[in-house]
């Protein structure tokens, strides 16, 4: 599958074409004048794998099991706070699948 993103096309003065939408971030004002960084939330799918990051936080759906992970404190992803920070849980999960309904379809394998 084809990949543009949003600083590709930014560097190259255009656009997405019309029913791609992008999912990225123009980083052109970055490069050019570096300034400090900025919190941004990663979003992606592969197969039956979705997953978030938003700071120290790492929503994961692996099938029908849904996990959050402190990176902060595990990066191993062996620790899972869903049932001791459900709202949290829930709130990733809800930011995750608003994003996916903008993307194009999941591609089977």
């Amino acid at each position: 599958m084809r990949r543009q993103t949003a600083t590709i096309l930014a560097a190259a003065e255009t656009k997405a074409a019309d029913g791609y939408p992008l999912d990225g971030e123009d980083l052109l004002p970055i490069l050019k004048a570096p300034s400090p960084t900025h919190d941004r939330t990663f979003f992606w799918r592969i197969y039956d794998q979705d997953a978030l990051r938003k700071g120290k936080w790492k929503y994961l759906r692996d099938g029908s099991t849904h996990k959050l992970f402190d990176l902060s404190v595990d990066q191993r992803e062996q620790a899972d706070f869903a049932k001791k920070q459900p709202e949290l849980m829930q709130s990733l999960r809800r930011e995750f699948e608003s994003w996916d309904q903008k993307m194009l379809p999941r591609q089977q394998r």
